[in-house]
């Protein structure tokens, strides 16, 4: 038992993969979903439901990648995630995965500066996601 160690004990950080695709203006970011969930806190989903996700991408634009909004010193970013099907949103503080909110066929999401707050809209339920603790709201659109 003295040779366990807790995730947070490791000091260690999500390692993404990239994945250049040939001939496109952009590449793809993913990581095995069992590494990423001692790191985030699910939000509106259980971690059973990712029991059939062996793998989390999400893609990049070489160009025009998702621009960061700063909140009190903290840089945040928001990056549509996909596993076997689209599953949501991905939200990075400090560029270390801190959310992962599914939502179901996700169409955007928005990060408010003077709240703190990030807006996820899909096709019936938008989220309100509080960052500095997790707290959030679900509205049904239908």
């Amino acid at each position: 038992m003295t040779k366990i160690k807790r995730f947070y004990d490791l000091n260690e950080s999500v390692q993404f993969e990239r994945e250049d695709i040939e001939g496109r203006n952009y590449y793809k970011m993913k990581c095995k979903t069992k590494d990423i969930l001692p790191s985030v806190k699910l939000i509106n989903m259980e971690e059973e439901h990712l029991d059939d996700v062996p793998e989390l991408s999400f893609y990049v634009d070489k160009k025009y990648s998702s621009k960061p909004t700063f909140i009190d010193g903290d840089k945040y970013k928001c990056e549509r995630v996909t596993g076997k099907y689209e599953l949501g949103f991905l939200i990075f503080k400090n560029d270390e995965p801190i959310y992962l909110v599914s939502i179901y066929e996700p169409h955007g999401a928005s990060i408010n500066q003077k709240r703190g707050m990030v807006t996820i809209w899909g096709h019936e339920t938008i989220i309100n996601l509080w960052l500095d603790d997790g707290e959030f709201s679900k509205m049904h659109t239908r």
